[in-house]
């Protein structure tokens, strides 16, 4: 399978605070689908973070590092 025919995605996300997490996102890197489906990722990751540690801001920005795919554990088996 090349690169660009992958469905699942490891998305690098650095927090704000300096805080790094991995995200994965399913579906084609298609930029308008990718915004809004890693944005969604992203909150609910947020929120999995502030229940860990409530001193956390409500709203953290955070940016996307890097895109890579996600190894199929079906492959190779």
């Amino acid at each position: 399978m090349s690169v660009l025919q992958a469905k699942r995605w490891l998305v690098a996300l650095r927090w704000a605070d300096g805080e790094r997490s991995t995200v994965v996102y399913e579906g084609p890197l298609w930029v308008g689908k990718v915004t809004q489906a890693v944005h969604v990722l992203a909150q609910a990751e947020h929120r999995r973070r502030r229940q860990a540690e409530p001193e956390l801001p409500a709203q953290l920005e955070y940016e996307i590092r890097s895109f890579k795919p996600a190894q199929d554990s079906s492959e190779g088996a």
